[in-house]
Order: structure tokens, then C-alpha cells, then sequence
């Protein structure tokens, strides 16, 4: 039996195809059932032609072909994906069949003469084509039903294809179904389609609509896609809950999002504690089927469809539209609530990137901003603003600002997080400052706090959060902060940056590899990747050491400059970071030279020289790429 499907409005449509398929009498019409993509027809006529497979079934499943028109382009292609599930063996190279073979053999047995000899080679009856010469004899296999799938995909005119089977339908006792998107057959003209509509008529007896049945369907998905965490009944009401928001009813989108959802939960599942899974397997959920539906796309701001999602329950599509609404609040939209992995869902979602070392790491380093053991001041004000009666709310707020001054807040996402919030606290008159002497009191603190200030590399990861919270980018006095903050954690980066290349020429003849690892690209540690290594590096001293190296590894640190400033590949350049280095490049370029002695009679000499004329070719080289 038909199983979940039967449950639902389809059932009648079930009940009325098996009739049709079972009727000894010949209609003389087709039926075509229609719905969206991904609403569930494939699955309804498969377990329609499963309802056929037992051994007491008036027709049986053997007497059923089903083929696609997909990509097909003319009649006789059809010709050949009839021929090849009639009997896929003879389908094989070498076996052709002219245009109107099989529709004719559908209709009458038929003498068929395959090698051209003028002898016939045997007969084709609904069943097939013989293997070999006439000795062969094959039993007539009567069709009983032929399923014409994707009719909205084919390259044909629908007009052909009704009456390529119109000859099957009323001539023969063979039924057909034809299954399809209508809104998509010629969808971008409507004389094509009115014609399609007309013709429809005298070969379609019956058209049913095909409705997703999403309930149903979530518990074959789920049974059929096991995830770790034993939960399967709250994933489902999540997935429901998910896709009624987005108004999404592709049965297909949502078995690849179930699909992928495992994937990511059974990586993680024991490293995530339990208040966290549904979070993270809701926004999976929302920002996948939204990726999937086309609604979300690399130029949208994840971030944004997080907060549209979680925070308005609606898609990025019509979040954007609200955005644009300058009475709306939306315009100092934030996440107001912890949202696990934040920095982790564009690499999900668009680059499929559900290694376990990587999630497990900054979740890791989110719960750890966010401990219960020794949480801020201003994370418990993020977690508990709303809870807070006005005496309890202006004290943290108190408490808070005297922190910022002593400086207990010197990472970068904190202060962005005291600035936005206190920004939107003044938005909403919770506060009496307004958003011009906030944004000048965090400028202070930065320029007093600056040698304090945790210097960061990668500024993307701060873009729309920290800690798992977010900020908005909608206030634009964040810009100015943000600005400030770049400014100074780029010198305190340097300032590190320095300390540990003096402390790594120390040691470069220890392991002139590892050394040379840190300068260059390809192969190398990106320890100093997009640094201005020899702008930051005591020159004298790096000579020095470098001097005192074989000849060996003396070439070798400079292949690797060359290598980190793109010399070694025909497209190279010298990123802007870099372009500071020239000076002190020249300068050992110079040392370098000026510490040749003769050549003559002295190979080392000799060698020098040859490192001396490549320092000199990568200062020309830097030069003209630095001009660009």
C-alpha cells in the first residue's frame, strides 16, 4: 500500500491511478499529475508502482516502464529511452532503432530485419527487440503502463510529445501518466503555453495536484538519514517549525538540508552541550533551505539572515525589505541572544565546511568567553537586560562603565560589544548618554587603553560578532570605532610581530627550514603571511646571522624572500602589507654586497656573489611591482 501517503489529501489521487492502471478497458485518455519541484511526485508514483510489486497484483510491476524526458529533443529520442527500458540490454552500442520503431511495436507485434540482410531477425512485441536471428523466439510481453516523468524538462514541444503518445493512448491498451511541473512548461511564452493547454485537452482525461506531504515525508527522511543524537522527534518539530517560517514545501530541499544536517550534527553531537543543539540545528536548517531556495547567496550577510531568522522569523529576502524601512526598528537589528559556531556558518553553508577540529575549536573558544564560572560583567548584562527592573539594570550599567575606564575590557569584540549595546540602549532612552558621547567616551577609552588592546589578525572574524553575540553594523558610529581599533591592534600586532622575529633570527640557525617556513607561501606556516617581515626585523642583526650560515642555507633564505614576494611565479606581486620592506631589503641587499670579498680563486666568494646578484634582481623586481 501506498504507507504515509495515504494519510493525506493524496490518497484519493492513489486510489484513483490504481483504478486506472487496473481497468481492463481502454480510456482512450491520460492522466497527468502535476505539483512544484521537490513537492513529492517521483515518491508518490514510486510507491504507486510499488503498490504493484506483490505476486497477487492484477498488473504487475514487470508490465510497467517508466522513463524521463529529460533533455530529450526530439521523437525518436524518445524511441530510444522507451527501447532502453523495455529491454536495457538490447539498448547496448550498435543497437539503433529508426523514428517510429518502437511506437509502432508498442501498438502490433512487428518483423524487424537488425543486420540488414533482408531475413528477418525476429519479431518486437510490447516486449522488446530479439537478441539474435529468428530461432529466437520471444514471448510477447503486454505493457501495461508507461510513467512519462520530467515532461516540463524536455527540449521538445509539448505539443509533440502528446502526440508522439497519442497514438499509445488510443490505440493501444497500454495506460499512460505523464508527471510534471506544469508552471514551468513554457514558462516565457504564453503562446506556447496556450497551445500546450489546448492540445492538453484531447490527450489529459484528468490532471491531479500532487501537495507535499511534509510530515509524512520528515519521518522517511529521518529514518532513512539516522542522526547521533537521539532526538529525532524534536528535529522534526524544529524542521517543521523551520520550513513553515520560510514557507518552503521542497520535499527535496528539505531531505538534502536532513541529510547535510547529519553530517554536521554527527561530527559535533558529543563536543556541544545540550542547550546549544537546537540553536545550531535551527539556523543549519534556515540558512541551508534558504541557500538552497536561492534566498540566500554569497552576497547576502549570513549574520543577517541569522538575526532575520532567529530574531523577526522571517527570510533574508524580506529582512532586506524591512531594512529598508527607516521607521522600522530593524535598522538597529542585533542578535540578542548568544548564537553558537557564529563565526563558523558562512564556511558551512557555502563551503561546506563541517570538519569536527574546526567547529568543536570556536565553540570552544565562545564558551569560553561566555564561562559561567567567571562570566563578565557585560555578557551578563547581554544574557539578562531584559529580566532587569530599572534599579538592577542602571547598577550593571554602572559597573560596567567603571570597567570600561579601569580597563577590564581590552578585546576588541568586547568593546565593539559595550558600544553597540549602549548605542541601542540609547536608541531605546534605557540610558540617558546619547550615541555621540558614547562613541566619544569608547574613542577615549581605546586611545588610553591601546597598549592593552588584544591585538587580533583576522578582522573578518569580528565583522558581525564576538563570543557567539553579534553587533550591528546598522549604527554608523561602529564604523568609527571599528576604525580606531584596527589602528591599534595593527601596531600592537607589529609590535608583537617584532619581538617574535627577533627571537626567531636568534634561532634560525637551529632550524633554517622551519626559519624559512615562516617567510614563505607556499608550503610554509603563514606565520608571517600578509606581515611586513623585514620592515619589522633589526636588519644589522638578521645580516649578521644570515652571514654566518653555509652557503646552503644562505640560498635558501633567499629563494624563500623571493618566494613570499611572488619572484618565483610569472603572475607574481607583492602584496600592499609588504610593500614597506623595500627599504630594509635594500639595505641587505647592500650589506650583502659590501661583504663580498675577492673571487678570484674562491669559490664561497664566488657563491656570494651569485646570492648577492639575486638580492640585487629581487630589489629591481620589488621595485617595479611595488609601482603597480
Amino acid at each position: 500500500m501506498l504507507g504515509s501517503l495515504e494519510e493525506n489529501m493524496n490518497e484519493s489521487i492513489y486510489h484513483y491511478c490504481k483504478e486506472f492502471i487496473e481497468s481492463t478497458e481502454n480510456p482512450q485518455f491520460a492522466i497527468f499529475i502535476k505539483g512544484e519541484w521537490g513537492t513529492g511526485k517521483t515518491h508518490f508514483v514510486n510507491k504507486l508502482v510499488e503498490s504493484f510489486s506483490n505476486d497477487d497484483s492484477i498488473v504487475k510491476s514487470s508490465e510497467i516502464i517508466y522513463i524521463s524526458l529529460f533533455g530529450i529533443c526530439s521523437q525518436t529520442e524518445i524511441d530510444t529511452k522507451i527501447f532502453q527500458a523495455i529491454h536495457p540490454i538490447l539498448s547496448s552500442k550498435g543497437m539503433q532503432l529508426a523514428g517510429t520503431i518502437v511506437r509502432t511495436a508498442l501498438k502490433i507485434g512487428a518483423n524487424f530485419d537488425i543486420n540488414s540482410d533482408g531475413k528477418s531477425d525476429g519479431s518486437i512485441s510490447f516486449g522488446g527487440l530479439p537478441t539474435g536471428k529468428s530461432d529466437i523466439k520471444l514471448s510477447g510481453i503486454n505493457k501495461k503502463l508507461i510513467i512519462v516523468d520530467d515532461f516540463e524538462r524536455a527540449f521538445l514541444d509539448p505539443g509533440q510529445i502528446f502526440g508522439y503518445f497519442s497514438e499509445i493512448v488510443n490505440q493501444s491498451d497500454c495506460k499512460v501518466i505523464f508527471v510534471g511541473n506544469e508552471e514551468q512548461i513554457a514558462k516565457e511564452d504564453e503562446k506556447i503555453k496556450d497551445k500546450f493547454n489546448k492540445i492538453k485537452e484531447k490527450t489529459i482525461g484528468l490532471e491531479f495536484q500532487i501537495e507535499p506531504d511534509v510530515s509524512n515525508a520528515l519521518d522517511c527522511f529521518l529514518s532513512e538519514i539516522p542522526i547521533s543524537s537521539d532526538s529525532s522527534k524534536e528535529i522534526k518539530d524544529i524542521v517543521l517549525e523551520v520550513i513553515n517560517i520560510l514557507e518552503c514545501n521542497n520535499l527535496r530541499t528539505i531531505r538534502q538540508s536532513i541529510f547535510n544536517l547529519r553530517i554536521l550534527i554527527n561530527g559535533i553531537d558529543e563536543k556541544i552541550k545540550d542547550e546549544h543543539k537546537q540553536d545550531i540545528i535551527r539556523i543549519f536548517l534556515a540558512l541551508y533551505i534558504q541557500k538552497s531556495l536561492g534566498l540566500l547567496t554569497t552576497k547576502d550577510t549570513v549574520d543577517d539572515a541569522i538575526i532575520a531568522f532567529l530574531k523577526y522569523r522571517i527570510n533574508i529576502v524580506k529582512y532586506i525589505e524591512k531594512l529598508k524601512d527607516e521607521k522600522s526598528n530593524y535598522f538597529y537589528s542585533f542578535y540578542d541572544r548568544y548564537v553558537p559556531l557564529s563565526h563558523c556558518w558562512k564556511n558551512i553553508i557555502f563551503e561546506g565546511n563541517y570538519d569536527e577540529e574546526y567547529l568543536t575549536s570556536e565553540y570552544k573558544v565562545e564558551n569560553t568567553i561566555n564561562s559561567k564560572e567567571e562570566p563578565k560583567n557585560l555578557f551578563i548584562l547581554l544574557n539578562t537586560w531584559r529580566e532587569l527592573n530599572k534599579e538592577q539594570f542602571m547598577q550593571l550599567i554602572s559597573i560596567i562603565d567603571t570597567e570600561m575606564d579601569e580597563g577590564k575590557y581590552i578585546h576588541p569584540g568586547e568593546i565593539l560589544h559595550y558600544f553597540n549595546i549602549m548605542a541601542i540602549y540609547s536608541k531605546w532612552k534605557l540610558i540617558p548618554k546619547n550615541i555621540d558621547e558614547i562613541a566619544s567616551r569608547v574613542l577615549g577609552i581605546i586611545e588610553r587603553q591601546k597598549k592593552n588592546i588584544i591585538p587580533i589578525d583576522d578582522w573578518g572574524v569580528l565583522s558581525m560578532s564576538y563570543g557567539g553575540w553579534g553587533y550591528s553594523e546598522g549604527i554608523p558610529e561602529t564604523a568609527e570605532i571599528k576604525k580606531a581599533l584596527i589602528e591599534v591592534t595593527k601596531e600592537n600586532v607589529e609590535a608583537l610581530t617584532e619581538i617574535q622575529i627577533d627571537q626567531d633570527i636568534d634561532i634560525m640557525k637551529d632550524d633554517i627550514r622551519e626559519f624559512c617556513k615562516g617567510i614563505i607561501h607556499v608550503n610554509g606556516n603563514s606565520k608571517y603571511y600578509r606581515k611586513p617581515f623585514l620592515k619589522l626585523a633589526d636588519i644589522d642583526k638578521f645580516f649578521g646571522e644570515m652571514s654566518s650560515l653555509s652557503i646552503a642555507d644562505q640560498e635558501m633564505i633567499v629563494y624563500a624572500l623571493e618566494e613570499r614576494y611572488g619572484k618565483k611565479y610569472s603572475n607574481g606581486e607583492v602584496y600592499l602589507e609588504y610593500r614597506d620592506d623595500l627599504s630594509n631589503l635594500i639595505k641587505l641587499a647592500q650589506k650583502y654586497r659590501d661583504n663580498i670579498g675577492s673571487i678570484e680563486y674562491n669559490p664561497i666568494e664566488l657563491m656570494k656573489n651569485n646570492i648577492a646578484d639575486s638580492l640585487d634582481s629581487l630589489v629591481e623586481y620589488f621595485k617595479e611591482r611595488s609601482r603597480t
